[in-house]
């Protein structure tokens, strides 16, 4: 065969022409695809047009060598194509003649047309359920059968026969239809529409020419059986004023309403054409009749409008709950803003989102009430009164008014300033710095509560570095994005671009693994110029199309290395709160002396206290020497000042023009070298703005910014774990980041430094300067702005997650989306202009990030073995010298503390270490560690050793129910002790208690102040450890997950020192520790809850003695069974010894000698 041509379809196109009973006949004869699509595309698409299209054998074989280009006599391949032809002829013209004999039969008995047993695969539906739908399909009419009808292969009765009587009078007889009964719950109802999926399905597979069911599928009749049980009819119900439920819809109301649906849609069929999916699928809350059939009722939240007033980025709307506010019905309300700052614990932002049948799906999550405004009460309706706000809603809105109209109207001494929005920005009289405002309606970057991170004893909000509003904070299913047709396209547009860049799908897909493999050589994408500028071109593009024609758009701004105005543009169309402050890094940022720094509630918490506090005794800027590591250095400082000079990032002037430009506004700080031997005695030049000139202690950051640590690594482990993602990390550093933004020129004379002090001229920082308060601040606005903007262009189709920490990015993603998304981000961050140091480019499924070990492929996170190794020889040789400095003990304990922030369960055994070297902190030479100091360091040597450096997260969890709740409390006299507690059911029933006097055969340690009350708040927690040890079983062998347990105390310190996981108090302490060892060992968490006095009276019982309340029958004994401790007996053992030590290092006098010049100071090892 040669030059066969297909038609101007597609071959996959051309195919579908054909129907399947023709094509299966061609097909197992062996006839090419080619050859079949020419036969279809000329209109020769069933077995009746194939037979009777030859005359005869010798035409057939005439056509084939004419039309096909197949010649019998012109190859063995050509001759073997024409007899596949033949036989597929032959059998068509034998299968026509008897199908229509079969068919002239069925219709003069009128019987439903059979199926081919063997045509089929399924079973679900009965043969005779087939025939019917079958034949109504043929007929063009479809009938809205009962469910009783929808039978399915396993129900059929075959024996059921039923005599037949045709117009001429003759009797015959056909298989019957059998029935069920009708469905008497949800399940069956599910059963009979899934039966009923599968008949249309398989039918729409066997006719494929017949449009009308071609769009049915499992996912229409999903939203149907859901749509059918779900609150909008079988769920739906209403209560009467005291939460009495009064009305649900009866069952059989329920198979009506369901019956007369399909009646509906089938009659849609016919009168609007179109096809049964669409036809179920269609909004049944529209109008039915009237010159608005078909149309729901209007909303002015539809009006294009209102969304042209939320796109421009000055107004934004929410929904609410009026019970929120003190009601006690529901009520939810839509509130159109502008300049007003949401409520974030109450409202919910957004416009209404709806699915595709029209009901409401957020952001307003749904609610139960007790109270619903329905029907009438007392003779009046449920609704009366309801038509006035709440007081406590209008007593938000007068605030919210007020506090506006004071911003706006207040001057204060300082006077106001214009903004990039034409806005004046004031300062209050009360406070002296700017306020911001919200800029854009994104207030928060996804719906419902932000993630939470609990790690045991508390619960704290997640943070990725980037602000209250990024999207970071939510999980990936909960995030808001833009989804208007601007950010569709620009998506879409940007990621084909990468695609052609990069040669396609399979080499960008290789990315991401080059990038954590090869370091830069890995990252020849992301640093692509010609593809960054094509970025740059067409995001300037899309935004000039919607009105941003600001000039230089796409320019980088002077003296950084961002493009601020495109960030700027971006972000603000996106509805970013926090965008235009970007602008004034055209300028330069304030320093915060001279010009306070802002205030960003709506981004940031606020910071109320210091660690520095400001002089109020200054009258003038200091000029200070620097230290003696400058001198060591002299010609590094030297041509590392010349090279900043060169960069722009610094300024040379004589004392004459610094004087002249800044006049005594020149500050001048000492300068320190630093040199970092674990990195090849790489040096670092420290600008100290805190001792002498007191730059630091002027500077007052009013926005808290947090930065993500282990407990946000932790929440992402425990999320994705849960989810069975494979997990992928790329962790890049930012090269020079507090260095790449400006400075206000007004202030940079504060900025100043010199190489010695008789040279007669002085450097001045024009950028961010490392050991400058601000530094931080303006750097982490800017990467905030960036990686909330990165989120927004990558888009939910590729959701990553991107935690930065100062300069250190760390991105992980899920899958391969997940990995196409890493990629993007680092792409795009660059094209906004953030220097990446592509060299320190690294990831995999195993990474380090800011001292932080993660390993995703168990799921793991803790220090990294060298870090490991550290800790275990450090607090191996310090357990075993038993000798150590003030000074390296400082240090190391530094090193724990930040090991702990990883390692939680490692944390309560800090608490003595901390007391200890507080106490001896001025203390010169050598020091002796006391006893029991040495053993918690072994301890912690050993634990380390064992493999405790990695620890899994707790499961993230789904319910507010804990699986043991147990409430404890303590008596204590001059003569004895007891303790005692009872473990509670969910239904608040007694299950277990005990009751023990605590005696000093297994309780030493109560007896060594002699009067137990003295160590009252340790008596309560021994009763908390000794129902734990009882109750908390954990789960069962080779389980995952936690058991939770929720505690009540009425002591209140006791609650404090649980959810810190510390103490410096003996013996308490001791306890932490005990109880520490026993939930993890166990796989439990505790959540110890303070309880007033009043309301625990019973566990106050069971320490008198008084058992009335309880059965004896389920008295359990601690006492007598297992009183073994973990860690408890052996740290005892060093107790009083350590007590002792303590209390007389505190007592003495601390006698200093006079400062001896060390010649060689004594460090740590490598961290």
């Amino acid at each position: 065969m040669a030059g066969l041509l297909v038609g101007p379809r597609a071959l996959g196109d051309a195919l579908k022409l054909g129907s399947s009973d023709l094509r299966f006949t061609l097909s197992r004869n062996d006839v090419p695809d080619e050859v079949q699509a020419h036969f279809f595309e000329n209109g020769v698409t069933n077995v009746n047009k194939f037979s009777s299209f030859f005359r005869s054998e010798e035409d057939l074989i005439q056509v084939l060598r004419d039309d096909f280009n197949i010649d019998a006599n012109a190859s063995l391949s050509d001759r073997a194509q024409v007899a596949s032809v033949i036989c597929s002829w032959k059998e068509t013209i034998t299968k026509a003649k008897r199908q229509a004999e079969v068919e002239a039969e069925m219709d003069s008995r009128e019987w439903t047309k059979p199926i081919p047993v063997g045509d089929y695969d399924r079973v679900t539906p009965a043969k005779e359920y087939l025939e019917k739908k079958l034949q109504e399909l043929e007929n063009g009419e479809f009938r809205a059968e009962t469910l009783a009808e929808v039978v399915s292969k396993d129900e059929i009765d075959p024996d059921v026969l039923v005599p037949i009587f045709d117009s001429k009078g003759s009797l015959s007889v056909k298989k019957g239809s059998s029935q069920v009964p009708m469905p008497t719950g949800p399940e069956q109802l599910r059963r009979r529409l899934s039966v009923m999926q599968n008949c249309l399905m398989m039918l729409a597979l066997k006719h494929v020419n017949r449009e009308e069911i071609q769009d049915v599928s499992k996912d229409v009749f999903d939203k149907y059986k859901d749509y059918l049980l779900g609150d909008y009819v079988w769920g739906l119900s209403s209560t009467d004023l005291q939460g009495q439920q009064i009305q649900t819809p009866p069952w059989s109301l329920v198979l009506a309403y369901e019956q007369s649906i399909r009646k509906r849609a089938y009659n849609l069929m016919t009168t609007e054409k179109l096809m049964l999916g669409a036809a179920l699928e269609k909004d049944l809350g529209a109008v039915q009749a009237g010159h608005y059939r078909g149309q729901r009722p209007a909303s002015m939240w539809q009006w294009p409008a209102v969304q042209e007033l939320l796109d421009s980025g000055k107004f934004q709307t929410c929904a609410f709950y009026q019970s929120d506010f003190g009601t006690a019905y529901l009520k939810p309300t839509r509130l159109f803003l502008k300049d007003f700052e949401m409520e974030k614990d109450t409202m919910a932002p957004g416009m209404p989102q709806f699915d595709d049948q029209g009901f409401y799906q957020g952001p307003l999550k749904r609610r139960q009430t007790e109270v619903q405004l329905i029907g009438q009460y007392g003779g009046k309706f449920t609704t009366a009164g309801t038509e006035q706000w709440p007081s406590a809603f209008c007593r938000w809105v007068a605030q919210k008014i007020l506090k506006r109209w004071t911003t706006l109207h207040t001057l204060s001494a300082y006077g106001g300033g214009e903004t990039a929005s034409g806005v004046e920005k004031q300062k209050s009289l009360d406070k002296g710095y700017p306020i911001s405002q919200p800029e854009g309606w994104k207030l928060h970057g996804g719906h419902g509560e932000a993630r939470k991170c609990e790690v045991p004893g508390k619960s704290r909000m997640f943070h990725d570095g980037c602000g209250l509003a990024s999207p970071g904070r939510w999980d990936i299913e909960d995030r808001i994005w833009n989804d208007d047709g601007f950010w569709k396209r620009l998506r879409s547009d940007s990621y084909q671009l990468v695609l052609q860049f990069c040669g396609g799908q399979q080499n960008f897909d290789r990315t991401c693994f080059e990038m954590a493999a090869k370091g830069e050589a890995g990252c020849n994408l992301v640093q692509n110029q010609e593809l960054k500028d094509g970025l740059v071109d067409l995001w300037r593009n899309r935004l000039q199309q919607e009105g941003y024609n600001t000039a230089g758009l796409a320019d980088i701004a002077k003296g950084q290395p961002f493009r601020l105005r495109l960030m700027e543009a971006l972000l603000d169309r996106a509805g970013d709160p926090d965008h235009r402050f970007l602008l004034q890094g055209e300028k330069g940022y304030p320093v915060g002396v001279l010009q306070p720094l802002p205030r960003t509630p709506h981004m940031y918490e606020e910071q109320t206290s210091w660690k520095l506090e400001d002089d109020p005794y200054m009258r003038s800027e200091i000029w200070r020497d620097n230290y003696e590591s400058v001198g060591d250095h002299e010609i590094f400082v030297r041509e590392h000042f010349a090279e900043e000079c060169k960069e722009g990032l610094m300024e040379r002037l004589t004392l004459e023009q610094a004087k002249e430009r800044f006049g005594d506004k020149v500050a001048v700080s000492s300068l320190a070298v630093l040199v970092e031997e674990a990195h090849g005695n790489k040096k670092r030049i420290i600008h100290d703005a805190t001792h002498g000139t007191k730059i630091n202690n002027r500077i007052r950051c009013r926005d808290k910014q947090r930065s993500p640590g282990a407990r946000e690594k932790m929440y992402l482990l425990a999320y994705y774990k849960a989810r069975g993602d494979i997990v992928f990390s790329l962790v890049g550093d930012i090269s020079k980041a507090h260095r790449r933004f400006l400075h206000e020129p007004s202030e940079l004379g504060l900025l100043a430094c010199r190489v010695k002090s008789n040279d007669d001229h002085i450097f001045i920082n024009r950028v961010g300067t490392f050991g400058v308060a601000s530094a931080s601040y303006w750097w982490g606005r800017i990467a905030a702005a960036g990686i909330r903007l990165t989120h927004e262009i990558i888009g939910p189709q590729r959701p990553i997650e991107m935690l930065i920490f100062a300069d250190d990015l760390e991105s992980l993603g899920a899958g391969p989306e997940g990995r196409r998304g890493i990629v993007l981000a680092y792409l795009y961050l660059s094209t906004m202009g953030f220097p990446f140091k592509w060299s320190k480019q690294r990831g995999g499924l195993k990474v380090e990030w800011i001292g932080l070990f993660t390993d995703y492929t168990t799921m793991r996170l803790g220090l990294s073995p060298s870090r490991s190794a550290w800790m275990e020889t450090w607090t191996r040789k310090m357990a075993v010298s038993g000798r150590t400095t003030s000074k390296e003990m400082e240090q190391g304990l530094g090193r724990l503390g930040f090991a702990a922030n990883a390692l939680t369960w490692e944390r309560p055994f800090l608490g003595p270490l901390y007391a200890w070297t507080s106490a001896v902190r001025n203390k010169r030479g050598i020091l002796r560690i006391p006893a029991m100091l040495r053993t918690i360091l072994w301890f912690l040597a050993e634990r380390t050793g064992d493999g405790g450096s990695l620890q899994e997260p707790a499961p993230l969890r789904t319910i507010d129910r804990a699986d043991v709740t147990f409430f404890t409390d303590a008596k204590a006299t001059e003569h004895g002790a007891w303790i005692g507690g009872f473990l509670q059911s969910q239904d608040g029933s007694i299950i277990e208690w005990f009751s023990e006097e605590v005696l000093e055969s297994w309780a030493p340690w109560l007896f060594i102040r002699k009067d137990p009350k003295r160590v009252i708040a340790s008596l309560e927690l021994l009763a908390t450890l000794v129902a734990t040890r009882l109750w908390a079983k954990g789960l069962r062998k080779g389980a995952r997950g936690t058991c939770w347990i929720k505690a009540g105390t009425d002591n209140l310190s006791n609650s404090y020192a649980v959810s810190k996981w510390m103490s410096t108090k003996y013996p308490l302490t001791i306890l932490i520790m005990e109880l520490s060892e026993t939930l993890r060992t166990r796989g439990c968490e505790l959540h110890l809850e303070w309880i007033p006095r009043e309301r625990n009276q019973l566990a106050d019982d069971l320490t008198n003695q008084d058992f009335k309340h309880f059965s004896l029958d389920s008295r359990v004994q601690f006492v007598g069974g297992d009183t073994r401790w973990l860690v408890l007996d052996g740290l005892m053992a060093k107790a009083q010894e350590f007590h002792m030590e303590l209390a007389e290092e505190r007592k003495r006098k601390v006698t200093d000698p006079k400062p001896v010049k060390n010649k060689k100071r004594k460090k740590l090892d490598p961290w």
